[in-house]
């Protein structure tokens, strides 16, 4: 398994930022390299990122490749002859054999969803229990002729004031008003409550935009504009769902409820770390 490097938060925004897909008018079309997020890596590296990050399909799959042969559309001696290219006659062999009896069913740990744990073990339903708050806190935020109080001060800013101020708080919790009562949260210390392992932050984050990439960009977008009227961050964004999904499961679990990583069985390779399973038998580039 490959090591897992430490949580970095800007790394991992950028990250996010990078790979989102450019929000556009409905008028306009925009094309994106589907690999734009991958060139600091080899292509056949690229390539393997992009499947397991954003479900792109770029290589088939092996047992597609199995059934080629079967079928006769590849000989055997032509797989043979490119592994006699790459490892030599002596281990020709041994490779076609592991290549033959390979099951990838590793890459189906590491793609495993962190949000259905939660479904399954908390019953965090997000499109019932998270995004309806979500879509109309950032809605109402970002609309251009609605107001939204203190606006100018920021989305989180605003979101604090208006809980101060308001006779119904936002928030049930005492971890989240304690938040908004506080110095302003961070994306950090709502992750060590929801997901527990820094190793697997990265991770929970890029499945968290990507759920809804749309909201995610648009967000992005506001933010590259420097609007005046509307302040909004990705980072900020990010908090408020953060802050939603804690209230919820702090609510649902007043005694308690187990984070991400204690509900996780297997432990789950570096986000962006080409799989050893998979880099393997990359030998024909």
């Amino acid at each position: 398994m490959a090591l897992v490097k430490p949580y970095n938060e800007k790394v991992t925004l950028n990250r996010i930022r990078k790979l989102l897909p450019p929000y556009s008018s409905i008028m306009e079309h925009t094309y994106q390299n589907n690999l734009v997020g991958f060139m600091n890596y080899k292509f056949s590296d690229a390539l393997l990122l992009s499947n397991k990050i954003l479900g792109y399909n770029s290589y088939l799959k092996l047992e597609q490749y199995k059934l080629l042969l079967d079928q006769g559309y590849i000989s055997e001696d032509q797989i043979k002859q490119t592994i006699i290219r790459k490892k030599g006659y002596i281990a020709s062999e041994t490779w076609f054999n592991k290549i033959i009896d390979y099951k990838d069913n590793i890459n189906e740990l590491n793609n495993k969803s962190l949000f259905s744990l939660q479904e399954s073990n908390l019953s965090l339903i997000r499109k019932k229990n998270i995004y309806p708050k979500l879509f109309k806190l950032i809605g109402d935020f970002l609309s251009p002729i609605g107001k939204f109080p203190f606006e100018k001060d920021g989305l989180i800013e605003s979101i604090i004031e208006l809980d101060k101020k308001s006779y119904l708080s936002l928030f049930n919790s005492k971890t989240c008003k304690s938040f908004l009562l506080g110095k302003k949260p961070t994306i950090k210390s709502l992750l060590s409550l929801i997901v527990g392992d820094e190793h697997l932050y990265e991770r929970y984050l890029f499945e968290q935009q990507f759920s809804h990439k749309g909201w995610s960009s648009y967000v992005y977008y506001c933010e590259s504009q420097n609007n005046d009227k509307h302040k909004i961050k990705l980072e900020d964004f990010i908090i408020l769902e953060l802050l939603l999904e804690l209230d919820f499961l702090e609510n649902r679990y007043p005694e308690g409820f187990l984070n991400i990583s204690e509900l996780l069985e297997n432990p789950l390779d570096d986000l962006f770390e080409p799989h050893a399973n998979h880099q393997e038998f990359i030998i024909n580039e």
